[in-house]
């Protein structure tokens, strides 16, 4: 998972200290897999017990889960406290958009055995720092290394969330 920060404002006598707790997850295979809501729940409740009131939080990696198959309530759970998914960020680009799939046989790193024949595994969810914290506005959500001129790092292709804190 990569992690960066393309522009930061440089500070002001009014400046806040804004916190954002991240966690990377890489949950189990299986589908479906009752233990992944398990390794979920164990996430947040971490989450909860380090962080304060006002954070934003973020949890990326992969859930080896499409969603649209999902069956063991990840992602319910996720949406209850507050999580969103940075694809409902996605902007189509001209010439009709990108695909939001993370893993597909078109990888050259994807095993030539392998079944499945492209899946959304890969995910970006953010909560808001809520009433105290600061707001996140989310501004787009991107599929990279996926054979573009990136090219391919892993068996997976990466998400990129492009989002701002604050106003």
């Amino acid at each position: 998972m990569l992690w960066g920060c393309d522009k930061l404002t440089p500070p002001t006598r009014r400046s806040r200290v804004i916190t954002v707790i991240a966690a990377n997850v890489h949950l189990i295979l299986g589908n479906p897999n009752p233990y992944r809501v398990q390794q979920l729940s164990y996430v947040l409740t971490s989450i909860r017990k380090f962080s304060r009131k006002g954070d934003t939080v973020v949890i990326a990696g992969d859930f080896n889960v499409d969603k649209a198959d999902e069956r063991e309530g990840c992602f319910e759970l996720l949406e209850k406290e507050g999580y969103v998914d940075s694809a409902s960020w996605h902007v189509e680009k001209e010439g009709g958009g990108t695909s939001l799939e993370t893993w597909s046989l078109g990888n050259k790193y994807v095993g030539e055995n392998e079944e499945d024949l492209g899946s959304r595994l890969d995910y970006v969810w953010i909560k808001s720092g809520g009433e105290g914290g600061q707001e996140v506005k989310g501004m787009d959500h991107q599929v990279i290394f996926n054979g573009g001129e990136e090219g391919f790092v892993s068996d997976h292709y990466g998400v990129k969330a492009i989002f701002r804190i604050g106003t």
